[in-house]
């Protein structure tokens, strides 16, 4: 019966908390990457938007957007 339950328990280890633990790991180290990234995209956004002026609103375009047709003129008879 010793022998079972050690059987039993070397199984449950295998199977069951080996894998629940690398998923732990992993999504732990997923959070950790996408709290880095986002920690870090801020300044950097910051300093760059100091030097580049891109802007698709404004005074590239009058309208507030991108016009994707050129207006049709109304023919005047």
């Amino acid at each position: 019966m010793e022998r079972f339950s050690r059987i039993l328990a070397v199984l449950l280890a295998t199977f069951l908390v080996v894998p629940l633990a690398v998923l732990l790991a992993v999504l732990l180290t997923m959070l950790l990457v996408v709290l880095l990234a986002v920690l870090l995209a801020v300044p950097l956004a910051v300093l760059l938007g100091k030097h580049m002026t891109l802007t698709v609103h404004g005074s590239d375009f009058p309208s507030g957007g991108r016009r994707l047709a050129p207006r049709r003129r109304h023919r005047q008879d």
